[in-house]
């Protein structure tokens, strides 16, 4: 099981949960709850080394989908610069998983941003770079289907 949590190996159970938490809460952001993001937050979920299927697990997303909690306490704790990084990046993923950056999910980017001290403007320049990320990969499969 820890070749799949990767980054998350070595964490404890609640430490995991609390990053189910945080990526649920980005991925309810915006109030919508796509299919796409259904995918990336189950597949997340199982890079933690944990399964929607766990009755903890179901519940805190649950929670965190209907009523979520601030940010500023969700992430308190993650004191790791390496983590905090890594999961602002996966956050911006989770946001974009709909193709789209509505401006709850900007602005809880920018918060994160704020709460993880990291440098504003490399910030936004991930997220552009994401969002440009994903148009490329997008324009790749249209051409591949073309070919």
């Amino acid at each position: 099981m820890s070749q799949e949590m990767g980054v998350l190996a070595g964490y404890s159970r609640e430490e995991r949960l609390q990053f189910c938490r945080i990526v649920a809460n980005m991925a309810g952001a915006d109030r919508k709850f796509t299919e796409e993001e259904q995918v990336q937050l189950a597949a997340l979920i199982w890079q933690a080394g944990l399964s929607m299927n766990e009755e903890d697990v179901a519940e805190a997303i649950k929670i965190e989908l209907e009523n979520p909690t601030p940010v500023a306490d969700l992430v308190k704790g993650v004191e790791n610069p390496e983590l905090r990084r890594w999961l602002y990046r996966v956050l911006i993923e989770v946001a974009l998983a709909d193709h789209e950056l509505d401006a709850t999910e900007e602005r809880k980017l920018i918060e994160l941003a704020e709460l993880f001290n990291l440098n504003r403007e490399a910030a936004r320049d991930l997220i552009g770079w994401t969002q440009e990320s994903i148009a490329l990969e997008r324009r790749e499969m249209d051409i591949m289907s073309k070919l």
